[in-house]
């Protein structure tokens, strides 16, 4: 495996050796680094032994304690001191389960045989669903309802690429001339400044460094699917959004936006 996308470490836990292996040989394709157990007690041991453990996956119905049990287990280790997340796997999606583990904490759930793909899409909810857990009450609220708004504009968005770039010649030709056009303000998207290092020291939003990792792991599969080129890195230039240096075209939208309060400054929603 290459270097890891992520710090997180998963923690794939079911009593069927097959998924165990079939769904960390995935995961590990991907750059995540996976550790197994085929056992709540198995599971309980590698997560109080390694704290990069941040994310589980495991099956519902396992013999002796099943997975609601084994995350009460975890939770009870160290209390609100160590955050983790859970996606449940059950093969019997029976609706009192599906409730009884998303009371319990589940941030989600997928039933057998899964789709692998769609199960990475899950983990990529959940590592936003952390900002939720952000030591800003604000963050909190604003973050735990945006994730799935988020999450479909993300699916969305990733469709149209792949149907545009790898569509009809036209539509391929429009996507490689809009490319540089646009790809030039990601720059802002990966270069954090010292304001949100300061706020991730502070736990406030999660690592700059990371975030720029994702985010440029999603660009190069989408752009994969849709057979378009990955530019090059951008580079800092002229206009800068954090310094408040923009284009003319700002004022153009300002102006547009600023149109009804002008025209009936006593309206109200």
């Amino acid at each position: 495996m290459s270097r890891p996308v992520s710090e997180v470490k998963v923690l794939v836990v079911d009593d069927q050796p097959v998924i165990v292996e079939q769904l960390s040989e995935f995961l590990e394709t991907k750059g995540y680094v996976c550790v197994t157990a085929q056992s709540t007690d198995e599971a309980i041991k590698h997560y109080v032994s390694d704290p990069a453990i941040g994310l589980l996956i495991c099956d519902l119905h396992m013999p002796d304690r099943d997975g609601i049990e084994l995350v009460r287990s975890l939770k009870e280790i160290n209390g609100n001191q160590r955050i983790f997340e859970a996606i449940m796997l059950t093969g019997r999606a029976e609706k009192q389960d599906v409730i009884r583990a998303l009371r319990e904490g589940f941030a989600d759930y997928y039933q057998k045989p899964m789709d692998l793909d769609e199960l990475l899409a899950g983990w990529h909810y959940s590592v936003l669903h952390g900002l939720s857990r952000s030591t800003d009450p604000r963050i909190q609220g604003i973050a735990a309802k945006a994730l799935k708004e988020v999450t479909y504009h993300l699916r969305r968005s990733g469709e149209w690429v792949e149907r545009l770039g790898d569509g009809t010649e036209e539509s391929r030709q429009r996507m490689l001339a809009a490319l540089p056009r646009v790809w030039r303000f990601t720059v802002e998207l990966v270069d954090a400044d010292a304001v949100e290092q300061r706020l991730f020291q502070a736990g406030v939003i999660g690592n700059p460094e990371q975030l720029a990792l994702d985010w440029q792991r999603q660009v190069e599969e989408t752009f994969e699917r849709a057979s378009l080129p990955v530019p090059q890195p951008a580079s800092h230039f002229y206009l800068s959004g954090r310094q408040g240096v923009h284009s003319e075209h700002l004022g153009l939208l300002l102006a547009e936006m600023q149109f009804l309060p002008r025209a009936y400054p006593d309206a109200t929603w």
